[in-house]
């Protein structure tokens, strides 16, 4: 008679491992977000580059809940990082709502990896959402009419009155070219016209689907979370 008991002993042994690992992975994380200095942030930022994709979520997690101050640093690892980690620090950017990293998100819809290219779709709405549509248009403008419209485009697909006022934000030159104390100004007065929405993205990307191929909305669908797997151009991989 074959004895079980112990390939399943191993089995339930290398399940206890598993879950003290993630334990301890939680634990560092919840202890790097509560000192919030720049060493932790720092710490963080470099986790976004670990093999696991579940110490990424966490730490991307923690990086979002300590705000705007992290932006500089996710920014910095943007050149030369690999696809998730691109991905996850364009998502953790738009989280925060970053302003500054308008210029690179825009950049990141032009990335080789579909999954990047969402990631930083995602940020610039929930930015522009946030009352800082004319921050994108002015960065849009300056990297020219091909980018403007590619972004058009983009809120075209999800809110048609963002898409309008961001067109309409561009073709104002004295807009474009006002001090940036006046344009903080008209930033806030957008922000307090309607308070920032979170975007629920998948929902949105389940209606828009269901509209072309006759599918109720609510309808299976792939997460476009940052997990693991994938490659560096991999059109439709999830991370």
């Amino acid at each position: 008679m074959v004895d079980e008991r112990v390939p399943l002993s191993k089995t339930l042994i290398d399940l206890r491992i598993k879950e003290l690992e993630i334990e301890e992975k939680a634990r560092v994380i919840s202890e790097l977000k509560s000192k919030r200095d720049e060493a932790s942030i720092k710490e963080l930022v470099e986790k976004l580059g670990d093999d696991s994709w579940h110490l990424r979520e966490l730490a991307g997690r923690a990086l979002g809940e300590i705000g705007q101050e992290v932006q500089h640093h996710v920014m910095e690892i943007l050149p030369g990082a690999l696809w998730y980690s691109r991905a996850c620090a364009a998502e953790i950017l738009g989280n925060v709502r970053s302003r500054a990293a308008l210029g690179c998100l825009i950049d990141l819809l032009e990335d080789s990896n579909s999954t990047v290219r969402e990631s930083a779709s995602k940020a610039l709405l929930q930015i522009c959402n946030g009352g800082d549509t004319v921050w994108a248009a002015r960065a849009a403008v300056s990297k020219g009419g091909q980018v403007v419209e590619r972004l058009r485009v983009l809120f075209e697909r999800f809110d048609r009155e963002l898409a309008d006022g961001f067109l309409s934000m561009t073709k104002d030159a004295e807009l474009m070219r006002a001090p940036v104390e006046q344009v903080e100004k008209i930033a806030e007065e957008m922000s307090k016209a309607h308070e920032p929405q979170d975007l629920v993205w998948e929902e949105l990307t389940k209606a828009k689907e269901s509209e072309s191929s006759g599918r109720e909305p609510g309808a299976e669908g792939q997460s476009t979370g940052a997990r693991e797997g994938g490659s560096e151009a991999g059109g439709d991989q999830s991370l």
